[in-house]
């Protein structure tokens, strides 16, 4: 969707707040209704926005929603967001990031989030760290997935963002976050990129890939844009761990919103507002 075909609303923004209206979660809903916001206030010409939140944010969607707001602060729209001390976003770092804290070291006393963190692409090995430690080594995780999963997703995600770096035309961070759902017994974590997307890189590569859901599932199947070595087995591998192990992996990138889980396998849906770069979600349900 085109910046001259947005579905703004007055309603939406009242006194410089911004309402999100519906729940963030990690699906398509959650991602539609921040896209709605990224392009709205595009589009309204306020410099400063404060975000009303919904009765639910997954504090692991705040990787999505710091790197829309890094993209609207380029064009001098700052957004903000008040909240109790005690809220999942304020101990997860994403209220303090917003006013500019770069990785704020802040102390969940609840151990229910990953702290939001970015990356920049000269950061592999503080990257690397990160997912051992306090991702794939989270108190939701650490007894629960066995060492050969933990080595497997680290290399993975060790192959993604080197491709970011390679691919994704983009001197911006890596924006990631999680969080844990001990009622739930549920674990997500998000890794968001800035760059070109999926379908623009792969279609540089073969001119047969017309569709974001074309390329990702190109590169689902291990398939990579490297010539100079083998690779694509990132994304492909986290897949089969994710069957393996009951899991669910879900990719956004470009007007796609592709889905797998256990229950229902493979689902796409089609982004109302599309957003730089891609997004990938990996959830684990113990």
């Amino acid at each position: 969707m085109y910046e001259d075909d947005f579905d703004f609303d007055e309603r939406d923004l009242v006194d410089e707040e911004y309402p999100l209206r519906k729940d963030i979660n990690t699906s398509i809903v959650g991602h539609n209704e921040l896209g709605r916001m990224y392009h709205n206030c595009r589009n309204y010409g306020i410099e400063n926005i404060d975000l009303i939140l919904p009765t639910f944010f997954e504090a692991n969607m705040s990787a999505v929603l710091l790197a829309m707001a890094h993209q609207l602060a380029k064009e001098d729209i700052h957004l903000g967001l008040s909240l109790e001390n005690d809220h999942v976003l304020v101990r997860n770092g994403l209220v303090n990031s917003l006013l500019g804290e770069e990785n704020p070291q802040i102390t969940d006393r609840r151990q229910s989030t990953v702290p939001l963190r970015t990356f920049g692409q000269e950061e592999d090995d503080a990257f690397t760290a990160y997912i051992h430690d306090d991702f794939l080594g989270h108190r939701g995780n650490s007894h629960q997935l066995p060492y050969n999963l933990v080595k497997s997703l680290t290399r993975r995600y060790q192959e993604i963002f080197s491709n970011v770096a390679l691919h994704a035309e983009t001197t911006e961070p890596i924006y990631t976050c999680g969080q844990y759902f001990p009622g739930k017994k549920k674990f997500v974590f998000t890794l968001c990129d800035v760059g070109i997307g999926f379908l623009n890189n792969v279609s540089n590569f073969d001119n047969n890939i017309s569709t974001s859901l074309q390329a990702i599932e190109w590169a689902l199947q291990g398939n990579s844009t490297k010539t100079e070595a083998k690779g694509g087995l990132g994304l492909s591998t986290i897949l089969s761990e994710c069957m393996n192990h009951m899991g669910e992996l879900h990719i956004v990138s470009g007007d796609c919103y592709w889905k797998y889980c256990p229950e229902k396998g493979k689902t796409t849906y089609h982004l109302e507002h599309e957003f730089p770069g891609t997004t990938v979600h990996l959830v684990f349900r113990y």
